[in-house]
């Protein structure tokens, strides 16, 4: 089971947009995980399997507990394509997080855009009974694409519950020290009431979707102080080496010259919208549920009313 669960087009799309709120979330003990919906076969620079060793990497760098790949094609995600829904939905229903982070749908990349609205509708749909009951309610077991990738990612301790066979946990994910729930594990995810044996996989339903922001214009909703673990994602960010290194493979945005600089001034302005040194912009649909009003008042107030 997972404490929050962040999905990308492509591998690196998560550590380029949110990263630092998976850092984070890891950092504080919470169960974090990465699927990436397609392996970037169709991208311009890198082979399936240097992206797939990097991106083994680049989770160890984030700190995470588990990263997947749902292996849909890359220049054919659908947010209609219901093998594509249903590829999804059993994802959510065996991780079961409370948090799910999908890339924001104001994006120049058709696939950024596709996964959006994948990723939300399957939120919704892993809460109904009855959906998916003529397909297969497993995830297809993420592919190593290399004896190496496979290498870097297996793990002796069991799978995560609910986790298909092949997907391992990232070794040395956790930081040292790391607090942990009760018991030592994370907390208990929402389940939407009603599922059970008879109906399949019980149903399940996220409590928040959050949108990540990458290039795009439209607002933050919220700001995430990443100032904390802003090395550990550009750690992470920089483990894409076949993405980046321009001295090898066709130019494209990515190795133009101070692109990671971009990164960085683009987390510098978020952040200074809420006076911290980096940020990153989220936006959610529907509005911020405060059922307690204390939650309003600014953090570290220990006098007033009770």
């Amino acid at each position: 089971m997972l404490d929050a669960l962040f999905f990308g087009a492509h591998p690196d799309d998560v550590e380029l947009s949110s990263g630092g709120l998976a850092s984070l979330l890891a950092f504080h003990g919470h169960a974090v995980g990465i699927a990436d919906l397609t392996r970037g076969e169709r991208g311009t620079r890198g082979t399936v399997e240097e992206r797939g060793a990097e991106a083994a990497v680049a989770a160890r760098e984030l700190g995470v507990l588990w990263r997947g790949n749902l292996d849909l094609p890359d220049l054919g995600l659908a947010r209609g394509d219901r093998a594509q829904q249903a590829a999804l939905v059993a994802c959510l229903r065996e991780h079961r997080p409370r948090l799910v982070v999908a890339p924001d749908p104001d994006d120049a990349h058709p696939d950024h855009v596709e996964a959006s609205r994948l990723v939300a509708r399957a939120c919704y749909l892993a809460g109904l009974a009855r959906f998916d009951a003529d397909l297969p309610h497993t995830t297809r077991e993420p592919r190593a694409a290399s004896r190496e990738a496979r290498a870097a990612t297996r793990d002796p301790r069991p799978a995560l519950g609910g986790c298909p066979a092949g997907a391992r946990r990232v070794p040395g994910a956790h930081f040292a020290g790391a607090p942990r729930g009760p018991g030592g594990g994370p907390a208990e995810a929402h389940e939407v009431p009603g599922g059970g044996a008879a109906d399949g996989p019980v149903r399940h339903r996220p409590e928040r979707l959050l949108f990540a922001l990458y290039r795009g214009a439209a607002p933050a909703h919220l700001v995430v102080d990443v100032s904390a673990v802003w090395e550990q994602r550009m750690r992470a960010v920089r483990s894409y080496a076949s993405q980046l290194d321009s001295a090898h493979g066709p130019a494209t945005y990515l190795t133009a010259p101070g692109f990671l600089e971009e990164i960085e001034a683009r987390a510098r302005a978020l952040g200074a919208l809420i006076g911290a040194r980096y940020g990153e912009g989220y936006r959610l649909r529907g509005p911020v549920p405060i059922t307690d009003a204390r939650a309003l008042l600014p953090a570290g107030l220990d006098g007033g009313a009770r």
